[in-house]
């Protein structure tokens, strides 16, 4: 099973809740209703219980049921978060995004900042901006893998119509522009860079190389280390960490410089994951990945490659 979107009359109910909720209210409301999605997802989908297992068990843990439930129950509600901050992003503000998102200890000079996808992006981003001079970012919004792979990105809570439109005046009001096609990204992302500028680019799960992360072969764009030898800009990892109670506060991380080198890219996308396992959505498009081949990876030969896009 995929997603298991709700039906649309229960979409329709959750949107007025939301609805409801905002009444009266300055910033993105979600806790509440993700909480219940988060319930609805974990007790609904039997198949993303199996992911979990076999999650838990790449990450070195044991995974026992009371695992599996906590891991699925945690993933389920940054993915209902995700939903519902998406189709409110007209809420994140400046001077929302300065009061409930910490900056990082030492904001990164200009760089190319490699992360791996995460769940509510758009929190990462209304931030960033404010601290990173002249950001962009290499994307397509909600991006799925050619032939439609199933990497969970599909609506749950509310239609997809409201994300949609939502997270497109988004995107080309928080980035002036500065948000790239990966069809352009190479020219354009290059001049931004040359110019002092920094790029944000999500290089897991697109591209025609492949690396073993948590054992499995997984397409990794080869963008970054492009853009890194062309422009001698550094590529410096980041992550955004969720709050632990909806009271606290957001935070942006970010690491110290990687070696420019498709081992190192693949090696911290690892890392991201690990740091911050229920944040990645595409632990189902993991799980349907083959077991790593050290050869075919060396090689970049694996059969799937000629089906992917390259960044």
């Amino acid at each position: 099973m995929g997603q298991m979107p709700l039906p649309v009359s229960a979409q329709q109910l959750v949107l007025a809740a939301l609805s409801k909720q905002l009444y009266g209210r300055a910033g993105p409301v979600y806790a509440d209703i993700a909480r219940l999605g988060a319930s609805l997802g974990v007790l609904g989908n039997r198949h993303m219980r199996r992911v979990a297992a076999a999650a838990i068990e790449a990450l070195g843990e044991t995974p026992t049921a009371g695992a599996v439930w906590r891991f699925g129950w945690q993933w389920w509600y940054q993915r209902s978060v995700d939903e519902l901050i998406a189709c409110q992003a007209d809420r994140l503000t400046p001077e929302w995004a300065e009061r409930h998102v910490l900056a990082p200890l030492r904001p990164p000079p200009s760089s190319i900042l490699l992360s791996v996808h995460q769940f509510n992006l758009p929190v990462a981003a209304a931030r960033a901006v404010q601290l990173v001079d002249d950001l962009g970012v290499v994307s397509v919004i909600d991006p799925l893998p050619p032939g439609g792979a199933d990497v969970g990105t599909e609506d749950f809570l509310l239609p997809p119509k409201v994300r949609a439109r939502a997270l497109g005046r988004f995107y080309s009001r928080i980035f002036e522009g500065r948000i790239f096609s990966p069809t352009v990204a190479a020219r354009r992302g290059l001049e931004l860079l040359r110019r002092g500028g920094s790029l944000i680019v999500y290089p897991d799960f697109f591209g025609q190389a492949y690396g073993s992360i948590l054992g499995r072969s997984v397409p990794v764009a080869q963008g970054a280390l492009w853009l890194a030898h062309r422009s001698g800009r550094p590529i410096v990892p980041f992550l955004l960490i969720p709050p632990n109670r909806p009271a606290d506060q957001w935070r942006l991380w970010c690491g110290e410089p990687i070696h420019a080198s498709s081992t190192a890219v693949v090696a911290t996308l690892e890392r991201c994951v690990r740091r911050l396992p229920t944040t990645w959505p595409y632990w189902r498009g993991w799980y349907a990945a083959p077991e790593a081949s050290r050869a075919a990876l060396g090689a970049g030969a694996h059969p799937a490659a000629r089906r992917a896009s390259s960044l």
